[in-house]
């Protein structure tokens, strides 16, 4: 199932291997990415803890994630869309209080 776009925080990218993993509200446990998803000019890359959009299928097994994002851009809207420490996973949680300057 296809979904709209949705706020996300790269939690991490491998530029070598040319994937890695948005953390969102949406997507619980993370959605993968391939760098061919990413919608930039030139060099497709991401940073750790950079805002993006993306839109994702769900259902789907992509390295055992359920999710994969089939578009990537990053994001220029203004979000408190953020990664904190956590316990959980690999340590990190999502909060948001998903306010948007356009609100």
């Amino acid at each position: 199932m296809h979904h709209d776009w949705v706020d996300g925080v790269v939690r991490e990218y491998d530029d070598r291997e040319g994937f890695g993993v948005i953390d969102s509200l949406d997507t619980p446990e993370g959605c993968w990415f391939h760098f061919s998803m990413i919608e930039v000019p030139g060099h497709k890359t991401l940073l750790a803890d950079q805002l993006v959009r993306f839109t994702f299928d769900s259902e789907v097994k992509q390295d055992g994630f359920v999710f994969r994002a089939v578009q990537v851009r990053p994001s220029s809207r203004s979000t408190n869309l953020s990664c904190k420490k956590s316990s959980v996973h690999d340590g990190r949680f999502l909060t948001s209080d998903l306010r948007h300057p356009m609100d």
